[in-house]
């Protein structure tokens, strides 16, 4: 048998259930919202992911135009093409979340400019775009493993604390792919 206090919580629960649905009786009931289909953290990983992959597909290019070794430029086209996959994604997602109230500013990616940029700063994209084939090759494997071990972070946060189901999708395939990449540049490196 129920307890008083069991009782009484149900008791207040249908009148609570009566209450609401008689309180839009004879008028049009207001369409609820539908919650958003993100939180902070899918935020936050949209507003970093952008400035990250964007700068890593930047540097690619630059790779496939400028490196000496064959396959450290087929090494570049592969970043290129898979980053640039997943940046399209992120930037669709900065459009229509924005739409729907997400608080993207343009000081996001001031604000996570250190942590995106890792590996491929101001000073090192002029370096690469300056610098001699010969030296080019190691220099653009050792920033892409910065940069690509920096990432890890983003990745690992969205899938750990995102509510989109999208997103921590999205970061779980970027993170694989980039272990992936990750590995083939340190092994670009040790010839």
């Amino acid at each position: 048998m129920p307890s008083s206090r069991s009782r009484s919580r149900a008791a207040a629960l249908v009148l609570l259930a009566v209450l609401a649905g008689a309180s839009g009786c004879g008028e049009a009931q207001e369409q609820q919202r539908p919650a958003k289909p993100f939180n902070d953290a899918d935020v936050e990983f949209v507003a970093t992911a952008g400035p990250h992959l964007t700068v890593t597909v930047t540097t690619a290019r630059t790779a496939e135009d400028r490196a000496r070794d064959a396959d450290v430029r087929q090494l570049a086209e592969e970043v290129a093409v898979s980053q640039g996959k997943h940046a399209d994604a992120v930037s669709a997602w900065v459009s229509e979340w924005g739409e729907q109230g997400a608080p993207f500013s343009h000081g996001d990616e001031d604000r996570f400019a250190h942590e995106v940029s890792a590996g491929f700063t101001v000073e090192t994209v002029a370096t690469l775009s300056s610098s001699s084939k010969a030296r080019f090759d190691r220099f653009y494997l050792r920033s892409l493993l910065e940069h690509l071990e920096a990432g890890r972070t983003i990745w690992r946060s969205e899938a750990a604390n995102g509510r989109d189901e999208e997103a921590r999708d999205l970061a779980e395939q970027i993170l694989a792919e980039q272990e992936d990449l990750s590995r083939a540049a340190a092994g670009l490196l040790r010839r």
